[in-house]
């Protein structure tokens, strides 16, 4: 999905209790044109809205909700920053985990936010 329909699926929760992480803070930094599923992770208050404390989370610690969304609780675990009026995971801590993990499927985003971060003059 593109940031428009990312926005369009975000649009009911309540703004500033959840972090769009990962691909998806690359879709809306700009980075990336799409990503397949949301991961974001969301405050103790939308957990308990959500009904999550009667799911059981993934072994990745995720709880699964419809539609490709992945919910992790706890909000205070992510670096974030206000970006066009979303929380999103800060770039340097998804390249982080990218080069960490260091999947196949990480190498064109690490390429692209260390891309970015040249033009910006970070390093």
């Amino acid at each position: 999905m593109n940031a428009a329909e990312l926005k369009k699926r975000l649009e009911d929760l309540p703004r500033y209790q959840f972090i769009i992480l990962s691909g998806g803070s690359m879709v809306m930094h700009g980075l990336r044109e799409e990503t397949h599923d949301i991961d974001i992770c969301v405050s103790e208050a939308l957990a308990q809205e959500l009904g999550l404390s009667s799911r059981q989370p993934n072994e990745k610690g995720y709880y699964e909700l419809p539609g490709e969304m992945d919910v992790m609780v706890g909000m205070n675990k992510v670096n974030c920053e206000l970006f066009n009026g979303y929380l999103c995971q800060r770039l340097d801590d998804v390249l982080r985990f990218k080069k960490n993990r260091n999947a196949p499927k990480d190498q064109q985003d690490i390429e692209k936010i260390e891309e970015y971060f040249a033009q910006q003059g970070r390093s």
